[in-house]
């Protein structure tokens, strides 16, 4: 398991010194474990749109992946 720590670690230490595109600057949505609040509604525009299509194709077809980066 220490060889997949190291790995890990150092996989992490290179993502934190890759400059961030100017997109990347806005602070991110995830608030750890803090429950969200309605003044946090701003940062799931579009969620509902996203939701419909998921439900569209899971309807649709015998297999629907999601994955998230």
């Amino acid at each position: 398991m220490r060889g997949e720590e190291a790995r890990w670690r150092e996989a992490g230490t290179e993502a934190a010194t890759e400059p961030l595109a100017q997109d990347e600057d806005a602070e991110p949505p995830y608030r750890g474990l803090a429950r969200f609040e309605p003044v946090d509604a701003d940062l799931f525009f579009g969620r509902d749109q996203f939701i419909d299509r998921l439900l569209e194709l899971a309807r649709s077809r015998q297999f629907t992946a999601v994955y998230g980066r």
